[in-house]
């Protein structure tokens, strides 16, 4: 067995596991990237085990406060009659709201979307450079992701909602 082994990238996830557990997350990153580089070259980017470090990457991405300074929440719409296509949405969004969380938050998405299922939810999208405000009543018809977007464009992002909220306050 090599270093390259994909029982090699299971012990690298699992130390990630470990160190996502003790809310160190830049590490658990350190460690997921480690095993995701070698799932993907040993089983290939569609495999389950390289989709769930993934989904571990991201999760602790959404949680480390220091690299969610370049990171954004996105929405894409789904295919279907669902009610984000209903009131016009079509393609991805940068999530700037959503219900008492915003693009300064330090909290995760994720864990926002999911206390919310089932529930209404006031959302603040931004999409080449344009604010839309929608109202749900249940689901949206989205699927939620992270985007490395740098730390430049990220500060964009949060002065243009900046400068929206101000605009609406005054309107």
């Amino acid at each position: 067995m090599g270093t390259e082994h994909p029982d090699v990238a299971l012990s690298y996830n699992n130390i990630g596991n470990i160190y996502y557990s003790l809310g160190e997350y830049n590490n658990a990153l350190e460690y997921y990237n480690k095993a995701l580089i070698i799932f993907e070259k040993t089983m290939g980017t569609e495999h389950q085990y390289t989709q769930t470090v993934k989904n571990c990457i991201k999760v602790s991405l959404a949680n480390s406060r220091t690299a969610m300074r370049e990171y954004v929440f996105t929405m894409t719409t789904v295919e279907g009659d669902t009610p984000a296509r209903q009131q016009g949405m079509y393609g991805e969004y940068i999530v700037l709201k959503f219900n008492d969380w915003d693009i300064n938050s330090t909290t995760s998405l994720f864990d926002k979307n999911n206390e919310m299922r089932g529930k209404a939810k006031h959302v603040v999208v931004m999409r080449d450079g344009e604010i839309f405000k929608h109202y749900f009543e249940n689901t949206i018809g989205v699927s939620i992701d992270l985007k490395q977007v740098g730390k430049e464009k990220k500060e964009v992002f949060v002065r243009l909602y900046e400068e929206w909220k101000v605009q609406k306050e005054n309107n």
